[in-house]
């Protein structure tokens, strides 16, 4: 679904060549003039159109191919490790080992057959925990030049280390992986491919993890069409969801409940609820981010632009001086207020929403506001800690096998993993409307990554942006400026050593 617009387009492009690669040369019989011109009824009929899909197009490119048994080995998580107890006891990107009537399992599975019948390949997985096992073993790989794994999904941001390190593939230099594949969020290939040839992970419809990452507003319909609002669907639709509009929704709805004249989380019912983040993920909403890498090998620090401070003050007089936002240290008890109808939304993860699936009082989902009606997209915080992304050891031998499965696994996922998200936040009615699904494809498409916050020269910028919260003052200019000179340095030295980088 979130890739319908790329196969619109896609499938325009191919039938356009192929209107133009059928000229031929006449001979002379050929040539000469007719002595009748058909009717409308003898004319031929129109050549039916074949429908471009992610199968098709792998088919085409792979079909011939057959590597007769050979072992494709992925490194990834297993059940409960990293993330993945968030989302079930039983959830894992990489590996099923049969049928079993679950969504998910059963996609995984389907695509995982797919892949290995195209190709003759047999997929073993290696599973581990955390993430730090996961730099653990691929550092090993790079320091014993060991051929002991073909890729790793591993956690985005435990991915900055490990690149630093130099112990990273670059996957533009895989012959047989096209990045630009709708199968790939070009969102993420755009942000992270360094000086135009360098492209050291990869994120998309092979994992679900960096779905599940992404923050939404959840909010509580009840509340909100009792205090007089309407649902904000329309105005999404419109283009029209911002700041001003989500916080007047949801202070429409605060109630004293004891009359006590202090709001508290978890006894009145309070406008909204954040747990760690309480400005960050609101600045990519309104699509400012903090680094741009160019393509000259030069870097931006953006957080002193006069859009990005002026979205920051805007977001320290909703959430602190209209008194929007409430949050407390002991975020354990966010979501039982939000569950229990103390609290007109909350702002997290959509792997979350499993938390939601018994809640009384009805919610829907929307997309992060905008900062004003001028913002022409939506944007989205992907928690680069929760998200996983594909990347291979530098010590990575047979590329062209190994790019050669990628792109496969990753064709196969678009009607299998992909697909299988939706069927299971609708089938097991963790969504209740189709309004939210709706806004959900808008979400899961406006991915705003960046190379700053999550990644570990990050602390500086996320302390910026959250202190404006937490000190109650609005001393956003003073400590983005305090923390631009060790910023600088330290991605100039980060961009010094990738350049250096021969792979």
């Amino acid at each position: 679904m979130k890739k319908l617009t790329a196969w619109i387009l896609l499938a325009s492009v191919l039938l356009g060549m192929t209107g133009c690669g059928n000229s031929t040369v006449n001979t002379a019989e050929e040539t000469a003039p007719a002595v009748s011109s058909p009717t409308p009824d003898a004319a031929e009929p129109a050549a039916e159109e074949t429908e471009v899909t992610s199968v098709s197009l792998i088919t085409d490119k792979f079909g011939g191919q057959n590597y007769e048994g050979r072992e494709f080995r992925i490194l990834g998580f297993d059940v409960g490790g990293h993330f993945a107890n968030n989302i079930s006891n039983t959830f894992m990107e990489v590996w099923a080992e049969e049928y079993n009537g679950e969504i998910i399992n059963d996609a995984i599975y389907d695509r995982n057959a797919q892949a290995s019948e195209l190709l003759n390949i047999t997929i073993v997985p290696q599973l581990v925990i955390t993430p730090a096992d996961m730099a653990t073993r691929i550092k090993q790989a790079v320091s014993a030049a060991a051929d002991d794994f073909d890729v790793a999904l591993q956690s985005l941001s435990n991915l900055g280390t490990t690149l630093q390190n130099n112990e990273l593939a670059n996957y533009l230099n895989f012959s047989t992986i096209d990045t630009s594949s709708p199968w790939y969020d070009q969102n993420s290939v755009d942000t992270f491919t360094l000086f135009g040839e360098k492209l050291y992970w990869l994120t998309g419809d092979y994992m679900l993890l960096d779905d599940y990452a992404v923050h939404v507003i959840f909010f509580n319909k009840n509340l909100v069409t009792n205090a007089g609002q309407e649902l904000p669907y329309d105005t999404v639709r419109e283009g029209d969801w911002t700041l001003d509009k989500f916080c007047t929704m949801t202070k429409a709805a605060e109630l004293d409940v004891n009359g006590d004249g202090r709001m508290v989380i978890g006894t009145d019912i309070v406008a909204h609820l954040e747990n760690h983040d309480k400005i960050k993920h609101w600045v990519y909403g309104c699509r400012e981010r903090s680094i741009t890498i160019n393509e000259d090998k030069t870097l931006e620090i953006a957080t002193l632009s006069e859009r990005q401070v002026n979205v920051v003050e805007r977001l320290y007089h909703y959430t602190v001086e209209e008194g929007m936002t409430y949050s407390i240290s002991d975020d354990t008890q966010l979501s039982p207020a939000f569950k229990s109808g103390l609290a007109s939304s909350y702002c997290i993860a959509l792997a979350f929403i499993n938390q939601y699936r018994d809640m009384d009082d009805d919610f829907g989902i929307v997309p992060m506001p905008k900062y004003d009606e001028t913002q022409e997209e939506y944007g989205h915080y992907i928690s680069n800690y929760a998200a996983t992304a594909l990347c291979s050891p530098l010590t990575v031998y047979d590329r062209d096998f190994v790019g050669t499965c990628i792109e496969t696994l990753s064709a196969f996922s678009t009607d299998t993993v992909n697909t299988a998200l939706y069927d299971v936040l609708l089938t097991s009615k963790l969504v209740r409307d189709q309004d939210s699904v709706e806004m959900l494809e808008i979400a899961l498409s406006t991915k705003y990554y960046d190379w700053a916050v999550d990644f570990p020269w990050g602390s500086t910028f996320e302390t910026a942006y959250n202190g404006v919260y937490d000190k109650k003052t609005f001393n956003y200019v003073s400590a983005a400026t305090s923390a631009l000179k060790v910023q600088t340095k330290m991605l100039e030295r980060l961009i010094d050593k990738i350049s250096e980088f021969e792979d």
